[in-house]
This record gives C-alpha cells, structure tokens and sequence, in this order.
C-alpha cells in the first residue's frame, strides 16, 4: 500500500466535506493487503455484505466516514489494527 498520511477515525459529528464519505456513499478501499473492496456504507445495523454494504457501526466504515480519496486510515478489528487507503468515492 502506498504510504500517505494515517488519519484517525472522524467521529459522525456535524457536517461533512461534500467530496467525504457518508452514509450512502459507494466508495472502493486498498486494505493493507492490497486487496481492493468495493462497498457501500448502509444504515446502523443494515450491512450486508455480500451485496457490499457495510453497516456505519463497523469499524471499517466508522474509519472511512468523513474521509476523502487518497486519504489512509486506521481501524481496529478486535485487538487486530489494520490500515485502509481509500481510492475512489462513487456517490
């Protein structure tokens, strides 16, 4: 993955920037793996994911909310930290 800047998670507080992810927003992730995922993010607790749409509570989207392109975020699964650049926001 290509190293950027690492941002910290954006808290769903006041407004957002008009190019950032939200709620609704499709929008395709390097992981740091390098595996690129392409999903949505849904409502609280309406994930699906194998139609690609992650709930707004799960740790990755709650990472990429309020983040633009080419921005790297971190976010923890458990006690695993991982990292997540994000390539393109479609909506």
């Amino acid at each position: 993955m290509p190293k950027n800047r690492v941002c910290e998670a954006k808290p769903i507080v006041g407004g957002v920037a008009e190019n950032a992810i939200r709620i609704g927003s499709r929008t395709t992730v390097e992981l740091d793996g390098g595996n690129l995922i392409s999903l949505m993010i849904g409502m609280r607790n309406q994930g699906d994911p194998e139609s690609g749409i992650v709930s707004c509570d799960a740790p990755l989207a709650r990472a990429i909310i309020g983040h633009q392109t080419g921005e790297v975020v971190s976010y923890s699964v458990g006690e695993d930290a991982h990292l997540a650049k994000i390539i393109e926001i479609l909506i």
